[in-house]
């Protein structure tokens, strides 16, 4: 297996800053169902991957 020093999860804190919103905007994404989440019973964390997809989806278009 290979070695890495890229984190598999992120908590509210971290994804928050990865993108840029407050911890409580990033808490109503979550409420919202906007954003993609992993549970692990009342745990919330965040796939990078996942975020970066999102974020990317979620991008407008230039007009």
């Amino acid at each position: 297996m290979e070695n890495s020093t890229e984190k598999l999860t992120w908590d509210y804190n971290e994804c928050a800053k990865q993108i840029g919103v407050s911890v409580r905007t990033l808490s109503r994404y979550v409420n919202d169902n906007k954003i993609p989440v992993v549970k692990f019973g009342k745990r919330v964390l965040f796939r990078p991957s996942a975020v970066m997809e999102w974020l990317s989806k979620t991008e407008e278009k230039p007009t």
